[in-house]
């Protein structure tokens, strides 16, 4: 009887889990400091490209690289 009711309870929505260290948890329960946008908030912002994106977090850097198989780019 227990289970069916957890069952017909509500889900949280929109819960973002992680995996910076190496396991799972909840982006509430993480010490990093992790920006996460919407694909909304990205059309709304018209960011089309990982350089456009990076400017909506603090301390976040993507260059283009060159390498020995072609293209890339670095995030630090």
């Amino acid at each position: 009887m227990a289970q069916d009711e957890s069952a017909d309870e509500e889900q949280p929505r929109n819960v973002i889990i992680v995996t910076a260290q190496f396991r799972e948890q909840a982006l509430q329960d993480t010490p990093l400091a992790i920006t996460a946008v919407t694909a909304e908030e990205l059309q709304a912002r018209s960011q089309t490209d990982l350089a456009t994106i990076a400017d909506s977090a603090p301390n976040v850097q993507i260059r283009p690289q060159t390498a020995a198989f072609g293209p890339s780019v670095t995030a630090s």
